[in-house]
């Protein structure tokens, strides 16, 4: 059996002031129905973990192909919160062992949740395997990082606090997304720390996320700080803008683009237009 681990894109991300070490956000998670990594488990004397490139990733360009298997390299399985999750199934349940085997397509350090994706991924395997109840297990991924509890409710998530307080608040946007990438990889604590030195907080914007044109107030406070810490990934925000004539938005803390359409047609004209300099795009559902 396998399991579809989907990517998220923040439609929005307001940060605020910090508490204890952490900061406060509101954002809206949108799952993105055809940006998805896969994930399998067998029963074996001990835990393994196979991580390989997907074949989504082989429709992406050269470029990008050597991009995530590079990644895939140099990851260190002590700090994959998909093992960390298996663990934590296995020693409150007294599952067995598993072999693990990990197709990866959502780009590294994007700001798409590739970690968190394969984090939520496990969870729903293990559990349908195993007949054990969501409301038994559901609290082990708030351990593990703020995106896993919004991720694993799926569809249009509002989160605020740290994001692990979540409200569902439709099954879909009715839309497609235009994802872009071009392989910028930024950490998550650097730009973290870049918005303290130059923003430390920030006042309150109501955004409708139903409004027609939809991207027009759509908000990221992180995105000024990734500008900062590379001039590239803003030259390469301001190109998607300039070619497209649509407003492109980052997606946490980056370094993926995306903007959003009512339509496949215009989704695919915009693919066409933004691919021949970037390593990664998709369309997905929203």
């Amino acid at each position: 059996m396998k399991e579809k681990c989907f990517a998220k894109l923040n439609l929005y991300l307001k940060v605020f002031e910090k508490k204890d070490n952490f900061h406060n956000i509101e954002t809206v998670f949108l799952k993105t129905y055809d940006i998805y990594d896969e994930i399998e488990v067998i029963p074996s004397i001990e835990n393994t973990i196979e991580r390989k490139i997907g074949k989504l990733s082989l429709l992406q360009s050269e470029k990008f192909q050597k991009n995530i298997t590079s990644h895939l390299e140099k990851l260190n399985s002590e700090n994959d919160i998909t093992l960390k999750v298996l663990k934590e199934f296995q020693k409150r349940f007294s599952l067995p062992c598993q072999s693990v085997i990990l197709e990866k397509n959502i780009p590294f350090q994007g700001g798409l949740g590739g970690s968190s994706a394969d984090g939520v991924g496990i969870a729903f395997l293990l559990a349908k395997t195993y007949n054990i109840p969501i409301n038994d297990w559901f609290d082990i991924l708030e351990k593990y990082g703020s995106d896993l509890s919004a991720m694993s409710l799926g569809s249009v998530v509002k989160g605020v606090g740290r994001g692990t307080i979540c409200e569902k608040i439709c099954d879909n946007l009715g839309k497609f997304a235009v994802v872009a990438f071009d392989g910028y990889n930024l950490s998550t604590k650097d730009v973290f720390e870049q918005f303290d030195i130059l923003e430390g907080k920030n006042t309150y914007e109501e955004i409708d996320i139903f409004d027609k044109d939809i991207m027009k107030n759509m908000v990221n406070h992180l995105e000024k700080s990734a500008f900062t810490l590379s001039e590239k990934i803003l030259e390469y925000k301001n190109k998607l803008e300039k070619i497209t004539f649509k407003k492109f938005l980052m997606t946490g803390s980056g370094s993926a683009f995306f903007t959003i359409v009512d339509d496949i047609q215009e989704a695919e004209e915009i693919k066409k237009q933004i691919s021949k300099f970037s390593i990664f795009v998709a369309i997905t559902r929203v």
